[in-house]
């Protein structure tokens, strides 16, 4: 892998890899409306700025980007991020963040159904496997029960996988350059939560604390690390090389959960997140010819 990419990929590995935690104590100071409403915000002055500093601001006059940009914005950061705060209300971070992380099966499914994809035995063998690792969390440390577990919190960080894979493949289906593509969905997405703002019945008092973490998100979960990975996948050789990065993010997050947030990490946490790894894994590298 070229040393830039790797060195890229990695410091957006690390800072996706503190998104967990920066939710939840955003969350604790303020409603999850007015955390996405800032980081929205940030993350599209961060990005046009970016698109400015890299000439790229000619390409914003394509009426097709602009467009398109419409359901990006709805679906990332408006869609993706309004359910996956919400559900960070409601679930613990060490919960939260690995259901999340299902998005790649998520995507077989849609891919699946949108390019009319056969679905093999082994793919099928994966998605299962990465089920179950989704029920062991959902248990938070009880396999006999789950009346201790938020079943809304539950569904909401699965639902929020399934809409980042409706994202992914929304943005395959449509060209253009990337970053260009980002900041038109940004520029969407914050302008939705902005009315959302106006017009929800919310508490309107801010906290500095959640106004500085929420501006760390836009920049540092959204904005610059999406550009620093865009330009990571531009100097890679293999897109699946640097994928393969990605694994580390849910572990690393448990760390920072674990370290900043002192939650005391169920061993179910981390059982169910090794099987939906293997599943995702597996389903990466099946069998040539399924």
């Amino acid at each position: 892998m070229d040393k830039r990419a790797a060195i890229l990929g990695l410091i957006a590995i690390f800072f996706w890899s503190t998104a967990a935690t920066a939710f939840k104590l955003a969350l604790k100071e303020l409603h999850y409306i007015q955390v996405l409403l800032i980081a929205s915000i940030v993350s599209f002055i961060a990005l046009a700025i970016i698109v400015v500093a890299r000439g790229r601001y000619k390409e914003l006059f394509n009426k097709k980007l602009f467009i398109n940009g419409l359901v990006s914005g709805l679906l990332n950061p408006f869609g993706y991020y309004l359910v996956l705060f919400k559900a960070y209300t409601l679930i613990p971070a060490q919960v939260a963040q690995p259901l999340n992380f299902i998005w790649p099966i998520m995507l077989v499914l849609l891919s699946a159904i949108v390019f009319k994809e056969k679905i093999g035995s082994k793919s099928i063998i994966a998605l299962l496997i990465s089920f179950s690792g989704v029920v062991i969390i959902s248990s938070q440390g009880s396999f006999s029960s789950l009346a201790g577990t938020n079943l809304l919190g539950v569904l909401l960080a699965i639902s929020s996988s399934l809409i980042w894979a409706s994202y992914w493949i929304w943005n395959m289906k449509h060209k253009g350059n990337e970053l260009v593509k980002l900041f038109y969905g940004f520029f969407y997405g914050a302008l939705f939560i902005t009315l959302i703002y106006l017009f929800a019945d919310i508490d309107t008092s801010w906290s500095a604390d959640g106004i500085l973490y929420s501006v760390y998100i836009g920049l540092f979960e959204m904005g610059i690390t999406f550009a620093l990975w865009l330009t990571a996948l531009t100097l890679v050789g293999s897109a699946k090389q640097l994928g393969n990065l990605v694994y580390l993010v849910p572990f690393l997050s448990l760390v920072f959960i674990w370290l900043i947030l002192r939650e005391k990490i169920i061993y179910t946490t981390y059982i169910g997140l090794v099987i939906i790894i293997g599943g995702i894994v597996l389903q990466r590298y099946r069998l040539k010819g399924e």
